[in-house]
């Protein structure tokens, strides 16, 4: 095996490992104090991260992606995005504490500016951490990186249970994210074994912001286009209703955020080494798609089906009205599955202006709708912010037919046996749910049946459509591996 295919296998593995680990101890913890918390804790808290999110966008993400991306990364160019990143993180801690003084008046919610307050505190460790969290991933060291989040999930889930148990409410969720960050910053530093100096270069700046400004433009729009939502809700219809949708948003957002986490980074490291090579980069997309659309179709596809039932199971009776809202986005997430694969492409041919233009169109038509639809209610309002999901995918396979020579055929492909197999599965569960109601079993276990029902039918139609597609998918990764 070379040295390439070993390092990107184990880093699949790592990073698989990381993101069920701490997405399986967060997921844990959140159905906890869901049960413990009331719906007006959430939605304060998720307002208050949306301010602090936007803010952290300036010291997270370009200095990353600009490390990964760049084909010679030399210290002057680290330590130089170091020192950047630092003094980003000081401006972007004074912009919150002046948010936070106005936030309170503006959305009604008094507690708002004292949640702003702590939570702005999380910004420094972020800003000093964030270039060893890119040397980690560009050099594919993912076990250090795994090691790091999991530590740092884990001591924040502890404190704040600890919190919720002894009645500190929405104190609870505020503990969590600032240990999370101070755990995480201290962790980092310990498994990536870099310390800055003190060196800093104008010219390795510009170098690199040439790039990063585009990442972080790209950025921004992504961010109004994910987290706006919250902002929208939390100002029309109030925190009560913010927190229904955080909940309900919940399962479609774990889902996402592990492919993105083990496809979308390792694909961004992978593509980046074939991007001179334009028939191996487009091959290597479509394979990662395939996988990914595999995978992540059927899993969207009975949560839309049963959302119902697996809300109340998962998170309790009191959430009920959340289910509307992950039945409507996990149909749209299945457009936005696309993002995963396609985005570290066009970065990867450093494209992330194209990126930057399809998350924009995103971002602006999700927020308009959202804003026009949210006085007819959140369902409403759901659907509205779904719509431009749809508008970006259209977007960036337009993009990477343009630049990648990948057609609209060859991507149709990609989605037809998944969504095929899955609909045949949730014809199957439509006509158990019929049956299951006459023999009155308990919740959990017609949920059960149902669940195995669906996977049989979703494994036995796409062996039937598409008998070769995984193995296909997975040996052409490994043979561009192995080539590389």
């Amino acid at each position: 095996m070379s040295g390439m295919k070993q390092k990107a296998s184990k880093g699949v593995f790592w990073s698989l490992a990381e993101n069920i680990g701490v997405l399986g101890i967060n997921f844990l913890a959140f159905l906890v104090l869901a049960r413990l918390l009331d719906k007006e804790a959430f939605g304060l808290v998720a307002l208050a991260m949306a301010y602090v999110l936007f803010l952290e966008l300036f010291v997270r993400t370009a200095a990353v992606e600009v490390i990964i991306q760049r084909k010679t990364l030399s210290d002057l160019h680290k330590n130089t995005a170091f020192w950047a990143t630092a003094s980003l993180g000081v401006v972007a801690l004074l912009l919150s504490l002046l948010i936070a003084s106005n936030a309170g008046t503006l959305s009604g919610e008094d507690q708002l500016e004292h949640i702003l307050y702590w939570l702005s505190l999380g910004i420094i460790p972020l800003s000093l951490s964030t270039v060893q969290n890119g040397i980690m991933v560009r050099e594919i060291r993912f076990k250090g990186l795994a090691a790091r989040r999991i530590i740092a999930s884990t001591s924040s889930v502890i404190v704040a249970l600890v919190f919720a148990l002894n009645g500190m409410g929405v104190w609870s969720l505020v503990a969590q994210l600032l240990t999370y960050r101070f755990a995480d910053f201290l962790a980092l530093y310990w498994v990536t074994k870099w310390f800055p100096k003190l060196h800093f270069s104008w010219s390795a700046f510009k170098d690199m912001s040439d790039y990063g400004w585009k990442v972080l433009a790209s950025n921004i729009a992504y961010f109004a286009g994910s987290q706006l939502d919250r902002v929208i809700i939390g100002h029309f219809l109030g925190v009560k209703t913010l927190g229904i949708y955080v909940v309900g948003q919940k399962l479609i957002e774990v889902i996402y955020m592990t492919l993105n986490g083990v496809v979308g980074r390792v694909a961004l490291t992978t593509f980046s080494r074939l991007q001179t090579d334009q028939e191996r980069l487009k091959q290597a997309c479509l394979s990662v798609g395939q996988l990914t659309t595999i995978t992540a179709v059927p899993v969207l596809m009975f949560l839309a089906v049963s959302a119902v039932d697996i809300i109340a199971a998962v998170f309790g009776d009191k959430w009920s009205d959340s289910a509307a809202v992950t039945q409507i986005l996990a149909i749209a997430a299945i457009a936005r599955i696309s993002f995963v694969f396609l985005m570290p492409a066009l970065k990867a041919k450093a494209m992330a202006g194209r990126v930057m233009t399809a998350i924009i169109l995103q971002a602006a038509l999700s927020v308009c709708f959202a804003i026009l639809l949210a006085p007819l209610g959140l369902v409403a309002m759901t659907i509205g912010w779904s719509v431009g999901y749809i508008a970006s995918t259209a977007m960036l396979i337009y993009f990477v037919g343009d630049r990648l020579s990948i057609n609209l055929t060859e991507l149709i492909r990609i989605f037809a046996a998944p969504l095929v197999s899955a609909f045949v599965g949730v014809l199957v569960v439509f006509f158990l749910s019929q049956q299951i109601l006459e023999w009155n079993l308990s919740m959990y276990v017609a949920m059960g049946i149902k669940l195995c029902a669906f996977i049989l039918a979703y494994l036995g139609s796409l062996a039937a459509i598409a008998p070769k597609t995984v193995k296909n998918a997975y040996t052409d990764i490994s043979s561009l591996l192995i080539n590389k």
